[in-house]
């Protein structure tokens, strides 16, 4: 015999609805506050590598959006090849993913306290 329980589920869908149910102004704060967290994490790695090319990296660090997406990234060269690594650079340095998932963690718990389900 198997057992499932989906009360988790249940309890996030009201969490979501809930959230949904927050004014446009308060998803957009806490939507800005992740960017803004993203990419002072991003150029914070960024300035802590040794190699001379990461400064064009790190001024080429950019954010754009609107109240409901956020774009944060660099077009150029090294931003991937740090990114994801390269034979040449070595293992894959995550200045960008690596603090855009802690963001994540604090946008979605913003999002549920702004929900206010307790």
């Amino acid at each position: 015999m198997i057992t499932v329980d989906t009360s988790d589920l249940d309890e996030l869908v009201e969490l979501l609805g809930a959230a949904i149910e927050r004014t446009p102004k308060e998803r957009a704060t806490a939507l800005r506050k992740a960017g803004n967290t993203t990419e002072a994490g991003a150029r914070a790695n960024v300035a802590g590598y040794t190699k001379a090319s990461t400064g064009e990296l790190a001024g080429a660090i950019t954010h754009v959006g609107t109240d409901l997406t956020r774009t944060i990234g660099a077009d150029v060269k090294q931003a991937a090849l740090l990114e994801y690594g390269t034979p040449t650079t070595g293992a894959p340095r995550r200045w960008l993913t690596g603090p855009a998932e802690a963001a994540l963690d604090d946008l979605l718990a913003d999002l549920a306290h702004a929900a206010e389900p307790w």
